[in-house]
């Protein structure tokens, strides 16, 4: 039943318009009753993420009577439990009304169903290879009585202890939380040897390791522009803060590099994703990955050197910066695929730029991708391919892309860019 109200409310982290209110079913605004602590919301039927097809922008919308499991995942790092329910960390909740859900027989408004801790992401090794050389097949995301829940998966290179790609499914439902993406701490993972990323990330640090790999100066005392903090997943990709919260793992770390903190080409193209999957209503397949590794010159002027963020000795190197960083974005609907590429050097200039397209620029053919300032290097160089082209300059084998999906994808829901 719906009734509609003239309320609404508004805090300082997210605002919702109430104007209309379901009396029998729950509705939780995605900002405010859904905040740092929350848990995973799972279907009771399948296990996985509770589907928001049916529910309005900014809210989850439950049917009355209807039952959800409530998951605070342990890490380990340390136990995780509910606040209110001590040593439990699953609970069945059947939907009430409003924001009430039956527990055990009593009633309880949602805010009393926090978690103590805010969770934290967790990874299940498949023994998979995903590409050549050494590398592993690695899902990131909860564990639920033992059961793993994944939220995206990532390769990655054990001899280079990289990341090569990530895998995600992009939703329409993104947009039904607008709420700002939650602050967390980065997880770090052994994969990644001795390196202290979190520390590694810093310019000051950049200009060391620098040092030790080229024997010479690269950046001077007091630069601000070096390699920032990226993400092959965006946070703003996913639908629930809880998934969100699992883009915070070093897996998923990327080293972009920044001119003075400007990255707006890639952002712009992680925007226009967005709006793609908004615009045509159904999922897409994203992959985003990384190609061959920054080379610069070293003292010895003839010779050349590979850029890596944490580097002790060839045997204890770690996060290396990658040359090239690209996205696939694969419409299982209509077969059809587009490779973005974004090229990650740091002394690039106009004039070189043609060395560095390894296949044929097909921006100015696609609807959503043709924006002025994709060639401009200061907001970082950016150029697409059809994915049959981008297999083949980028030298992609065990390819994890589908086959016979080479056609190009456009948006054909009519909306203008």
């Amino acid at each position: 039943m719906i009734d509609r109200a003239d309320a609404s409310t508004s805090n300082p982290r997210y605002s919702v318009d109430f104007r209309w209110m379901m009396i029998a079913d729950c509705v939780l605004s995605m900002g405010l009753d859904l905040t740092y602590n929350q848990p995973l919301i799972l279907s009771s039927v399948t296990g996985s993420w509770y589907s928001m097809d049916s529910s309005p922008r900014g809210m989850l919308q439950l049917r009355a009577e209807e039952t959800v499991n409530l998951a605070c995942p342990t890490h380990p790092d340390g136990v995780n439990d509910f606040a209110n329910f001590p040593n439990k960390n699953v609970l069945q909740a059947k939907c009430k009304s409003g924001n009430n859900f039956e527990i055990e027989k009593k009633v309880y408004s949602f805010d009393r169903l926090q978690c103590r801790n805010q969770v934290k992401p967790t990874t299940q090794n498949t023994g998979l290879p995903c590409s050549a050389g050494l590398s592993e097949l690695i899902k990131i995301g909860y564990t639920i009585s033992g059961t793993f829940l994944p939220v995206y998966e990532a390769c990655f290179d054990k001899d280079k202890k990289g990341t090569i790609f990530t895998e995600m499914e992009l939703s329409p439902n993104y947009a039904k939380n607008d709420a700002p993406v939650p602050e967390s701490t980065w997880v770090r993972d052994n994969l990644f040897g001795t390196a202290n990323l979190n520390e590694e990330y810093t310019c000051n640090s950049q200009r060391d390791t620098f040092y030790k790999i080229l024997g010479k100066q690269y950046f001077q005392p007091g630069d601000t522009c070096c390699y920032a903090k990226s993400k092959f997943v965006d946070s703003r990709d996913l639908v629930y803060d809880t998934q969100r919260v699992a883009t915070y793992h070093y897996l998923n770390s990327v080293p972009q590099w920044s001119t003075c903190n400007n990255r707006a080409n890639w952002v712009e193209v992680e925007n226009r994703v967005r709006r793609l999957v908004s615009n045509l209503q159904r999922p897409l397949r994203v992959w985003t990955g990384t190609f061959r590794i920054v080379n610069l010159r070293n003292k010895w002027l003839l010779l050349h050197s590979d850029m890596y963020l944490h580097y002790n000795s060839k045997t204890d190197r770690a996060q290396p910066i990658p040359l090239y960083i690209w996205k696939v974005v694969h419409d299982p609907q209509t077969r059809r695929s587009l490779a973005i590429i974004y090229i990650n050097k740091p002394d690039l200039v106009q004039s070189n730029i043609e060395s560095y397209v390894l296949c044929q620029d097909v921006c100015q053919n696609v609807n959503w991708m043709n924006f002025l300032s994709r060639q401009t290097v200061a907001s970082g160089y950016v150029y697409c391919c059809d994915l049959n082209d981008f297999e083949f300059g980028f030298h992609i084998t065990n390819s994890p892309f589908p086959k016979n999906a080479g056609a190009i994808l456009r948006d054909d829901s009519h909306s203008s860019w």
